[in-house]
């Protein structure tokens, strides 16, 4: 399911980079940054996807107890992950969220 929405995904952005429309607001007035981005746009539409997928899980093994899956952990997982995976890769182009920088220990 997540690379799915992955490759959906870099399909996507790869038409709006080509021919932006509304999304010209949010994309750089460079198309080669854009272009540039599109793999981090899709890796980030694939680890969201999993994540969204794995919340609904957990839900799920807390409704039933014991980590057994129930009907509520095979619905939720596959809408979760498209609507985390929407959420956080529009997120990231809109809002300009950067990731949060790692402290190193001077290595």
């Amino acid at each position: 399911m997540a690379s799915i929405i992955a490759r959906s995904s870099y399909d996507y952005w790869l038409a709006k980079v080509t021919t932006p429309g509304d999304w010209g607001t949010y994309l750089n007035s460079n198309a080669a940054i854009n272009y540039a981005n599109l793999p981090k746009w899709a890796a980030l539409s694939f680890t969201s996807a999993l994540s969204g997928y794995s919340q609904g899980q957990a839900e799920a093994a807390s409704i039933a107890g014991n980590g057994v899956f129930n009907d509520a952990g095979r619905f939720l997982g596959s809408p979760l992950s498209l609507a985390a995976s929407i959420g956080v890769t529009a997120g990231k182009i809109i809002f300009q969220w950067a990731q949060r920088p790692v402290k190193s220990n001077g290595c």
